[in-house]
């Protein structure tokens, strides 16, 4: 399907990442554009990072500028092939301007998990990882035909969110175990799982809102 403000989503990170590895200033960009979350508690705890610049973005915009940052053109090439997809489809349903609030909305869902998972955290996260994961919650949510059934108080719709929010959370703790990232709270180590997890729940929760915003009164996703 086309998708013309993922395109746009993809062109804007893309020239972001190269302007910021021509500039050769990656590690201070890094750390002023970056989401640290030891700043929400402490914003000037900012000066006391190696290698901080004189400037820095709010602590309360840093999880929207963190998606113009990446790590390198590894990092850049798979998080923009997987938003080059998944936004695309995304756009499908929601059309260009709710695929951007699930986005921008996907990527604070992951600087809450990523902060409350480890809020005295000082290295920056940075990526888009958290918000492609709100798109992925949102395409398996919609393309998904596991058919599932009410679970005592629970509609069939929370129970289809849990099971695939269990299934992501335990992609991420084995994909870590596997490349031996460092263990923290809940199983989560510190190289930004948490950014996916609360990316990827943030989309489950917001996918029928954004239905309903797009097409008036919609039935359960089930």
């Amino acid at each position: 399907p086309r998708g013309w403000m993922t395109n746009v989503l993809v062109l804007a990170c893309s020239a972001s990442f190269v302007l910021t590895y021509l500039l050769g200033d990656f590690n201070q960009t890094a750390i002023a554009c970056g989401f640290i979350p030891a700043r929400v508690a402490d914003p000037s705890i900012f000066h006391m990072v190696d290698g901080a610049p004189d400037w820095a973005v709010p602590v309360w915009l840093t999880p929207i500028s963190s998606l113009l940052v990446h790590g390198g053109w590894l990092h850049i090439i798979f998080d923009m092939a997987f938003l080059f997809v998944c936004g695309r489809f995304a756009e499908h349903v929601f059309g260009p301007w709710l695929t951007l609030a699930i986005f921008l909305l996907g990527a604070y869902g992951a600087a809450i998990v990523q902060w409350a998972v480890g809020p005295g955290e000082m290295a920056p996260v940075m990526g888009t990882a958290g918000a492609i994961s709100a798109l992925i919650g949102v395409n398996a949510l919609l393309y998904s035909n596991q058919k599932v059934k009410a679970l005592g108080p629970l509609s069939a719709n929370m129970v289809r969110i849990i099971w695939l929010a269990a299934a992501w959370i335990a992609l991420n703790i084995m994909l870590e175990i596997a490349v031996g990232a460092p263990r923290g709270l809940f199983g989560f180590g510190n190289s930004g799982t948490g950014t996916s997890v609360g990316g990827f729940i943030a989309g489950l929760l917001l996918t029928r809102p954004m239905l309903h915003l797009r097409f008036g009164r919609v039935k359960a996703v089930s």
